[in-house]
This record gives structure tokens, C-alpha cells and sequence, in this order.
């Protein structure tokens, strides 16, 4: 009998475990997401506004930036872990007299997408959006 108390509250403690390791991996990728985030964004602030057109679409969809397990970047397709491509919102401007009407003249709207990949591929397990706005 105290054998098969001792049986059951083990096999409790299994359920417990897996869930509590699949909240360790959710956490260490938001955490890496708020990372690359983070390096992505300051980057673009950091880009010339006459040069953020360029620096987006070299980092587009078709091109993403590489991350490895620590968020930093890598070039190597077998450590990538992380992505993060870049894209465009349109920007649209407010209803009232006097209001800028072209608002992409003097701000730009950029979608950073950072999503965690097959090893050895691009292709999204599990994707993050920000949105940065880059003034002139």
C-alpha cells in the first residue's frame, strides 16, 4: 500500500516537472526575444534616417538577421536559433487641421519580427512583433 501512495505522488511530481520545464523554455525565449528586440531597435534609431529604407530592406523577410542560443548575432545557418526581419508599417496621419500630412517625411514606422527557428533553417517555430517608430 505505501508503495502505491509512493508510486502516485511520483508520478505527480513528473506532470510537475514537464510543466515547469516547458515555463523555463518559454521564459528564456521572451527573454531572448526582448534581447534581439532591443539590439534591433537601437540599431535602426541609430541608422540615418535618409538610410533606414536600405537598412530595412537588408534585413527583410528574404535576408533576416542570425541569432545564436545567447541572442548574439551569428552568420553560422547551423547555430541560428533566433531571427529578426524587418518591414515597413504604413504610417498614418492624424485627423486634424494643421496635422502633418506625410508623416513617412518625417518618421518611419518598422515592424521588427523576431522568431525562434528550426537548427539549421529560417523557417518560425514561434514569432514576436515590435514596432519602433525611427524620427527624422
Amino acid at each position: 500500500m505505501a508503495i502505491g501512495l509512493v508510486s502516485f505522488a511520483v508520478l505527480s511530481l513528473f506532470g510537475l516537472m514537464s510543466a515547469g520545464s516547458t515555463t523555463v523554455k518559454d521564459a528564456i525565449n521572451n527573454s531572448a526575444y526582448a534581447q534581439i528586440t532591443s539590439q534591433v531597435a537601437s540599431a535602426a534609431l541609430l541608422t540615418r534616417f535618409s538610410k533606414i529604407d536600405a537598412f530595412v530592406s537588408n534585413n527583410g523577410t528574404n535576408n533576416p538577421l542570425r541569432f545564436n542560443r545567447s541572442a548574439a548575432v551569428t552568420e553560422d545557418e547551423k547555430d541560428t536559433v533566433y531571427t529578426a526581419s524587418l518591414a515597413f508599417t504604413p504610417t498614418r496621419a492624424p485627423d486634424y487641421p494643421g496635422a502633418i500630412t506625410n508623416l513617412d517625411a518625417s518618421a518611419r514606422a518598422v515592424v521588427i519580427e523576431v522568431a525562434t527557428v528550426r537548427p539549421g533553417t529560417i523557417i518560425p517555430i514561434d514569432t514576436s512583433r515590435s514596432i519602433v517608430i525611427v524620427p527624422k
